[in-house]
């Protein structure tokens, strides 16, 4: 009678480290393109099992991410007491603007790092499209930040008696209005696109009740945000830092999986 091959079926799964196709191969074996044990590749979609390359992405992008929403809400606060000591002072405005574009750069870097693609997923991962959208949408929204930075440095930004008086050339306040129109669009469509993102990592943990706080949040956060724009304006605060210590729940998590540290390539192996 003819033995009956009890090992897990491999068909359509990836390597986790790598992404190679384990179609065919043997559960017990190797991977032929990076040399790592394929049981590995076998232990499902949790975060734990994933390959610590992509942690250690994962992990070090959500860091520099809210890191950067914390240096973000320390230069406003600049900005803010800058303009009540001295309104109109070109110079200190400047300076907030190129202060400015520090978290932007953390934040857009980190956001980056933070959706990098699995490995071991690439083509099967539900939340693929989320992902992309997120990281299209990051790539439009630095674009606008530079843009916005080199209009801010010409002096045509953040100038209202210009556009009253007429001041203002005529194609400055056309980039403008499709500046702030486009940079709108994509920042909604970020938001929206890195909660979904956000809740399936959170599904990996897994953690039910953070996914469905995810779920919520795509409709509190707008709200709390507009709503509180009445009471003192203090909505947008209020929302970030709803925001912040929801995504500082996953590194928390991710802090606590024994990751290993990046091999030195000039380790001798044993």
């Amino acid at each position: 009678m003819q033995a009956v091959d009890s090992s897990p079926s491999l068909a359509g799964r990836q390597c986790i480290h790598c992404g190679y196709r384990l179609d065919g191969l043997h559960a017990a074996g190797i991977c032929p393109e990076c040399g790592r044990l394929i049981e590995d590749s076998l232990q499902g979609l949790l975060l734990r099992f994933a390959s610590p390359e992509y942690l250690r992405e994962v992990l070090s992008g959500l860091s520099l991410y809210l890191n950067g929403i914390l240096a973000m809400v320390a230069v406003m606060a600049l900005g803010f007491a800058g303009n009540m000591y001295s309104p109109n002072n070109a110079t200190i405005g400047a300076a907030i603007t190129a202060l400015g574009l520090i978290p932007s750069v953390m934040m857009i870097l980190g956001f980056w790092k933070f959706t990098a693609p699995d490995p071991g997923y690439v083509g099967q991962e539900t939340p693929d499209d989320a992902r992309r959208i997120a990281r299209i949408s990051l790539v439009v929204n630095a674009a606008m930040t530079a843009i916005g930075a080199v209009f801010e440095f010409l002096g045509y930004a953040g100038k209202p008696t210009n556009l009253l008086g007429g001041g203002m050339p005529l194609w400055v306040l056309l980039i403008g209005a499709i500046l702030i129109l486009v940079g709108l669009v994509t920042w909604v469509a970020q938001f929206f696109a890195g909660l979904k993102y956000t809740s399936w990592m959170m599904s990996r943990i897994p953690d039910e009740e953070l996914v469905k706080r995810c779920k919520k949040y795509m409709w509190l956060l707008p709200l709390v945000f507009v709503l509180g724009l009445a009471c003192a304006g203090l909505g947008p605060l209020i929302a970030l830092v709803m925001y912040w210590n929801h995504l500082d729940k996953l590194r928390k998590y991710l802090q606590t999986l024994d990751i290993p540290a990046e091999s030195s390539p000039y380790a001798v192996p044993r």
